[in-house]
């Protein structure tokens, strides 16, 4: 197919390696509803994430690619371990040491994340920002966060 690049992850192999994903982190959630101890859930989490980033990696310094557009295995495996281990993190804060407060912007966004996908890339949510300001209208948030990040860089 003279249209279709061979990178396109729309393929089978795009289609399979999302399946496996899928099954990788639906393991969390089996963790979560068999183990009822907190100390018990984590370690297990733990194992899998770090055995399952462990092993993406070792994919990668073996010459599997780290690559999103192929969505390569050692990709695949390197994001759900990350994921697996910020996941154990936010349950020790929030679950077991109770600190919601500190991840109420994490739940806002997951309640809003249509709108948010929706209103961000559109720069409808940009413009919105920008009219807030204080005595001078390039002194606004979004001014401020540019130029944060242009400086540490």
């Amino acid at each position: 197919m003279a249209w279709r690049s061979d990178f396109m992850q729309e393929g089978l192999r795009g289609s399979f390696m999302t399946a496996v994903t899928c099954i990788l982190g639906l393991q969390y959630g089996h963790i979560l509803v068999q183990l009822e101890d907190h100390k018990d859930r984590l370690k297990h989490w733990l194992q899998f994430s770090v055995s399952v980033f462990s092993f993406g990696l070792f994919l990668n310094l073996i010459g599997d690619p780290l690559n999103k557009q192929l969505y390569t295995v050692s990709y695949a495996l390197l994001t759900t371990g990350s994921a697996g281990l910020t996941f154990c993190a936010l349950y020790v804060l929030v679950d077991v040491g109770g600190y919601r407060c500190l991840t109420c912007i994490l739940e806002w966004m997951g309640r809003h994340s249509l709108s948010i996908f929706i209103l961000v890339p559109s720069n409808v949510a940009i413009i919105v920002l920008q009219g807030f300001y204080w005595n001078n209208p390039k002194n606004n948030i979004v001014h401020w966060v540019l130029s944060f990040f242009s400086v540490h860089r």
